[in-house]
């Protein structure tokens, strides 16, 4: 064979390659970045003022800061890097993620967790990642992000230092877990405490509270050993079923402070295993703000509200004193009897008609000024041209003389 005829077969076998369709295949990089990351919104976690991102197909990311949603640039390449990114990470956890289970969920790393669908479930791969950030389970941040009054900052610090049997309620994605945080952080230091943890989500630091992770690790005798080294608070995470702990509250255990989720405070009396509930913490999101609307205490069937939100999205007393108030003056906290009355008048770090007032004020003014900078310009430049005039005279009288 003449090369010539070589040269044209190698032409011919070139073009019919790259007509052929081929299956898509990345560079080995990215395919082990996607066994223990999210590819690229991996980057978005570094922003601490993020609380959940939205991925509606590849070009779709949406993400959430400070409760106002928007959508941003950043994209993945195309779906199917999107899709082989969730495959890899549900093979990494153990997890079936396929046309016949299109549905899967499971915690990224501490703090983060991942709900995800497949087609033909949704139209595209679709991923729903909430982040937790543990900066903001502090009484100064909720009350600086008007979650709460600065008097009921205080009541949740003296509810932290008491044994009571606690349940802090509301839907999901709101401030259950902060709050639940929140009330840990501020435990005595020298108080025995354990953390169970079902969504392994919670961060906490204090050396006297031990975590345990009871989502991937669930046993009857775990949770035997550990009531047995009597706790002093137990704190369950979006425990799944609070009727396992009924016995030891019968049993007359104090201590307990549980998340559960709900859609109102009434859910609480009629779903509630938990039946010695002393304190029922509501949270829930309003006005693109998610905040505590009502702390209740439990009256047999019934709930009492002791603080609650009004109209105005600003919290009232009712006028009714817990019982335990003896225990919390007993333990010399800084917390006056008068906030729990009903004429009360509670305070903020800050409201948004102060701001929308400071910022009008502060616009008029620069307005003011701006006006008066503009006004001695005109003058000077007037008094710039009367001697610039003026000037010109003399000089014209010095060239006639």
């Amino acid at each position: 064979m003449s090369l010539k005829e070589r040269l044209s077969n190698q032409t011919k076998a070139l073009q019919i390659e790259q007509n052929s369709e081929h299956p898509v295949y990345y560079p080995t990089s990215e395919v082990s970045q996607g066994i223990n990351s999210l590819g690229e919104i991996d980057t978005l976690f570094a922003d601490d003022e993020i609380n959940s991102i939205c991925v509606m197909g590849a070009k779709n990311i949406y993400i959430e800061r400070k409760g106002k949603k928007s959508k941003i640039s950043l994209s993945y390449r195309d779906n199917v890097r999107l899709e082989n990114i969730i495959k890899k990470n549900a093979q990494f956890h153990g997890l079936q993620f396929d046309e016949n289970h299109p549905y899967i969920e499971f915690n990224h790393k501490q703090g983060i967790n991942v709900s995800a669908t497949l087609p033909p479930l949704s139209s595209v791969a679709t991923m729903i990642v909430k982040c937790y950030k543990d900066k903001f389970a502090s009484l100064k941040m909720l009350a600086e992000n008007l979650c709460l009054s600065k008097e009921i900052a205080l009541f949740i610090e003296a509810l932290a230092a008491l044994k009571l049997n606690i349940i802090i309620a509301g839907e999901k994605n709101t401030l259950k877990t902060t709050i639940l945080s929140t009330i840990a952080k501020n435990v005595a230091q020298n108080d025995n405490c354990v953390m169970i943890d079902y969504a392994n989500e919670v961060k906490i630091e204090n050396s006297n509270i031990v975590t345990y992770d009871f989502k991937n690790y669930n046993n009857e005798n775990l949770l035997e050993h550990i009531i047995s080294s009597n706790p002093d608070k137990i704190f369950l995470n979006d425990c799944p079923d609070l009727s396992r702990f009924d016995k030891y509250i019968e049993k007359g255990y104090r201590g307990i402070c549980a998340t559960y989720n709900c859609n109102s405070p009434l859910d609480v009396l009629s779903d509630l295993y938990l039946k010695n509930a002393d304190v029922v913490i509501f949270v829930e999101r309003k006005d693109q703000r998610r905040l505590i609307s009502s702390i209740s205490l439990t009256k047999g069937s019934e709930l009492e509200n002791i603080f609650y939100l009004n109209d105005n999205l600003e919290h009232n007393s009712s006028g009714i004193v817990p019982d335990f108030y003896q225990d919390i003056e007993k333990s010399a906290l800084a917390l006056s009897v008068a906030i729990f009355e009903a004429d009360y008048k509670h305070t903020y770090h800050k409201t948004l008609q102060n701001d929308l007032i400071n910022t009008t004020l502060k616009k008029n003014i620069n307005a003011e000024i701006l006006k008066k900078f503009k006004k001695d310009l005109d003058i000077e430049k007037e008094e710039t041209s009367e001697a610039h005039k003026e000037d010109l005279e003399q000089e014209n009288n010095n060239e006639t003389l």
